[in-house]
């Protein structure tokens, strides 16, 4: 029996709203995970106005997004710096045994203290952000988001069957990826194409949060094409991730680099590192070619 839109979407919208308000308080008391919980809850509320936004009120939606993108710049800074802290303690740990002995003990301590104390700067500075009357004010807007505005021009077909109103919309992501996908092959750039794979992968993340947050919250089946699509897309997010990490985890390496050369001290254990980082991106790349290529 075919589920209607309108409930589907408002069941989906309250119960993300309500995450989001949860685990603000979590983050508030420090609680284990609750940052990337909160930003993870934002994130798909907002995936999912972002994918099926043809389907809302148009000033809704925008205004949703608006307050939501807020929300996660805020979380942002915390959240990545806390996974750059995993990044280094896990690649120090499972460096080859050649690049380990290669690698001045020093080096990889003052790498470890350098990414902890930004990770506690980090951490003050959403401290400070979320006392605001700025992120006060965003909070109770989507605290408040108990239901949401169809679009006028939705036929009675669309309103009456959600898997048919939403499935396309997922569909249509996939070939938005893979033109991405062309573009980022095509640059020359070093630089940009970083840039480019990291809204690659943000891409496909959007459909797969939009995707399983609304079937999740309300089981509804978007048909077996989007099932397929949605792991393919999880795989080359992962893999997409992992050459984002990879890329993170090189400038920290420059920063402790250039501060290591303005004290005088050497710089060759910053080098291994770096280079081990292009090889990890080259693999991480290949793995996301082999994901994109079974999507597109």
């Amino acid at each position: 029996m075919a589920q209607d839109l309108a409930s589907v979407l408002n069941d989906t919208v309250r119960t993300h709203a309500q995450q989001v308000e949860s685990w603000d308080r979590a983050v508030r008391d420090d609680a284990d995970d609750a940052v990337h919980q909160m930003r993870v809850s934002a994130r798909t509320l907002r995936s999912v106005v972002q994918v099926f936004g043809p389907c809302l009120a148009t000033d809704q939606a925008r205004e949703i997004n608006r307050t939501l993108r807020r929300l996660g710049r805020r979380l942002s800074p915390a959240r990545d710096a806390e996974v750059l802290c995993e990044l280094v303690a896990a690649r120090l740990d499972e460096l080859p045994v050649d690049l380990t002995a290669a690698l001045p003990g020093k080096t990889a301590r003052r790498l470890t203290r350098l990414a902890d104390k930004e990770y506690a700067t980090a951490q003050a500075e959403l401290a400070d952000a979320l006392d605001t009357s700025e992120h006060r004010g965003d909070l109770a807007y989507v605290s408040r988001l108990d239901s949401v505005d169809l679009a006028d021009d939705l036929t009675d077909d669309q309103r009456e069957d959600a898997a048919a109103a939403l499935s396309p919309f997922v569909l249509r992501r996939v070939d938005e990826i893979v033109t991405m996908a062309k573009g980022a092959t095509a640059t020359s750039s070093p630089r940009e194409r970083n840039v480019q794979l990291h809204e690659l992968r943000r891409e496909a993340k959007r459909l797969r949060l939009a995707a399983e947050g609304v079937r999740e919250e309300t089981g509804l089946d978007l048909g077996q094409d989007v099932a397929v699509a949605v792991r393919r897309a999880h795989k080359l997010q992962r893999a997409l991730g992992d050459h984002r990490d990879s890329v993170i985890l090189q400038e920290l390496l420059l920063r402790a680099a250039d501060r290591a050369r303005d004290k005088g001290r050497d710089t060759f254990g910053h080098g291994v590192l770096f280079a081990h980082e292009a090889r990890v991106q080259e693999a991480a790349l290949a793995r996301a070619e082999r994901h994109l290529a079974r999507l597109g």
